[in-house]
């Protein structure tokens, strides 16, 4: 048998060594990057995703404002179950930042913030932990003005103090209370609008009522809820009143029609007075529909309130008919002659 040249051997030996550094250093190289694959943050995000996928996401992790229901995250998310969702850096990021966005169909649904924990992994790389995950959703705001001794909900949870924007709201009947009447005592919370809105309730201690946010209105008020048991005392005199108010108004009555129910000199008095009637077309009478009687309020022992609808109905001559709302908050006060008009707000006013 040849024997090998000493060169050969040599040649031989460095090339077996060079393979076995080549493979350790491929295997080091290997177990390196699949370290570092591992310890991207991005990987946390995308574990989110799975557990969106697998509607086994932990509701806990989700930032939420006091008045979102766990109930409610839960639905959301649930929304996205069998969809493909995507981990996108946020727009202007760097690699260093470790904030994502979660989409599904070019859709925003959440964004995931992951930290540092603090730990080292394999090869000293920084280990990622899941911070919180924040609903992606149009930051709103809306206002509540109620009165003071009232509790306010969102989503049937009571709105704290931390929320009160002004505390000392106007009552929208003060300027034309009589000037010795305590106005209602208001207050205003400003409250970040949760993911799903359920409404605003509120609750006087005794009974609680859904608030609405009526066409045009931004804001959420709360009147001093009816005093129903004013309504037999006072509704037959609010309701004749408003008929000679009418007929002096729109089939040109004399003033002294319409005197006996309003009090002497009060502003109701001097505002029919003097009230420009000549505008009103020629028709065959009046008639009434459609009164209701509502929001009835006791400032104190002698001066209440009450919202009057009616719509007074006209025949004109040749033109069909005509119909002109009166929709007014009513002030009434007694001053010891039984109760008569003091004054009146207007829904315009």
């Amino acid at each position: 048998m040849r024997r090998l040249s000493l060169f050969s051997k040599i040649l031989f030996g460095a090339i077996s060594l060079f393979l076995v550094l080549l493979i350790a250093f491929l295997c080091v190289l290997w177990n390196w990057l699949s370290a570092y694959e591992v310890s991207l943050s991005k990987n946390i995000a995308a574990a989110v995703v799975k557990d969106i996928e697998s509607g086994s996401l932990d509701i806990k992790t989700v930032k939420k404002t006091d008045f979102d229901l766990d109930a409610d995250i839960k639905a959301y998310f649930e929304n996205f179950k069998g969809k493909e969702i995507g981990v996108f850096k946020t727009a202007g990021s760097t690699e260093a930042d470790n904030t994502f966005v979660l989409k599904a169909d070019d859709e925003h649904i959440a964004t995931v913030f992951v930290k540092e924990n603090g730990e080292k992994g394999s090869f000293g790389f920084t280990q990622f932990q899941l911070e919180s995950i924040t609903i992606h959703s149009k930051t709103e705001t809306f206002t509540i003005k109620t009165p003071k001794s009232y509790k306010v909900l969102v989503n049937g949870i009571e709105v704290g103090s931390k929320y009160i924007s002004n505390e000392a709201s106007a009552d929208p009947l003060a300027a034309f209370l009589p000037k010795d009447v305590e106005p209602v005592q208001y207050v205003e919370y400003t409250v970040s609008k949760p993911i799903i809105f359920h409404g605003v309730s509120a609750s006087d201690g005794k009974k609680t009522e859904q608030v609405t946010l009526n066409e045009g209105e931004t804001v959420y008020t709360v009147k001093p809820f009816s005093q129903n048991e004013l309504a037999s005392a006072h509704t037959d005199f609010i309701f004749t009143a408003m008929k000679a108010y009418s007929y002096y108004l729109f089939e040109k009555k004399d003033f002294s029609t319409v005197t006996p129910y309003l009090e002497h000199g009060s502003p109701f008095y001097k505002k029919s007075a003097t009230i420009d009637n000549n505008w009103v077309r020629g028709h065959s009478g009046c008639q009434f529909k459609n009164e209701t009687f509502t929001d009835f309020y006791k400032y104190d022992e002698n001066t209440i309130a009450c919202h009057f609808k009616m719509d007074v109905v006209m025949n004109r001559w040749g033109k069909g008919e005509y119909t002109d709302k009166i929709d007014m908050t009513l002030i009434l006060r007694n001053k010891g002659n039984g109760y008569k008009i003091y004054n009146s707000m207007s829904v315009a006013e």
